[in-house]
């Protein structure tokens, strides 16, 4: 009569299916090497929690690894806690998916929110370069629209002045004309009516000599008077620039 498998023979043949030695199974399992290779010999029995983390590590169960094995009574006591033990590691083992799948959600969650800040960062970033050109382009706008004024400024004192000019050309005018007409009144009546052509030509000529002497004094008094108004308004205008 054949002998029935051992659970350190069912180990092993799952070992060899898997491609697995003693050193890999250890790793896999976490059972240290020394412990399982105790085991494996028949020198100690298999603790419950090491049937279940060995059943994992070969792709099973424990129900799986302890089926028509040949079991010594002191080991099916522990094989029953084992049972416990796997259901314990399938169900932290879930909790672990769980847990997993959270974080890899909470991770791809993260990136996105890493991409939206970036994208608003860059927003923000082209917004205020945005708002230095607008600054820019207003007060260049400012400083155009100070010099229009005062450009202006200039172009209406200058007319003012002209205009003031002109009235005191008009006034000297009559000032003279009425001069005129008064001087000639008078030669008239001195002479009384007796002076010849060529007398009142003299004549004429003297009247017209002092009435072009008068004006060209009065304007030349005028031009002095027109250059002290412009002193006088280019320093109001620098007291307002001063005041600006």
């Amino acid at each position: 009569m054949p002998r029935r498998e051992t659970l350190a023979d069912r180990i092993r043949r799952l070992m060899e299916e898997k491609g697995l030695n003693q050193a890999s199974l250890s790793d896999k399992s976490g059972v240290p090497r020394s412990e399982l290779n105790r085991a494996l010999n028949d020198h100690r029995q298999f603790r419950a929690e090491e049937l279940a983390w060995l059943s994992t590590a070969l792709g099973t169960d424990v129900d799986a690894l302890l089926k028509n094995v040949e079991i010594p009574p002191d080991v099916l006591s522990q094989a029953e806690k084992a049972q416990a033990v796997a259901a314990r590691l399938f169900e932290l083992e879930a909790k672990h998916k769980a847990a997993v799948d959270e974080a890899k959600a909470l991770s791809k969650e993260v990136i996105n929110l890493s991409v939206n800040v970036q994208q608003l960062t860059t927003a923000r970033d082209e917004e205020r370069a945005q708002r230095i050109k607008v600054q820019e382009s207003l007060n260049k706008a400012q400083e155009e629209i100070e010099s229009l004024r005062r450009a202006l400024k200039d172009e209406q004192n200058l007319r003012l002045n002209e205009h003031r000019k002109l009235k005191q050309s008009e006034l000297r005018v009559s000032v003279l004309q009425n001069q005129q007409a008064t001087l000639t009144e008078q030669v008239r009546k001195l002479s009384g009516g007796q002076l010849g052509v060529g007398a009142w030509s003299a004549l004429g000529g003297l009247v017209l000599g002092g009435i072009i002497g008068a004006a060209a004094k009065g304007s030349q008094d005028d031009d002095d008077e027109y250059e002290e108004e412009d002193d006088e308004y280019e320093e109001d205008d620098e007291d307002e620039e001063d005041g600006r």
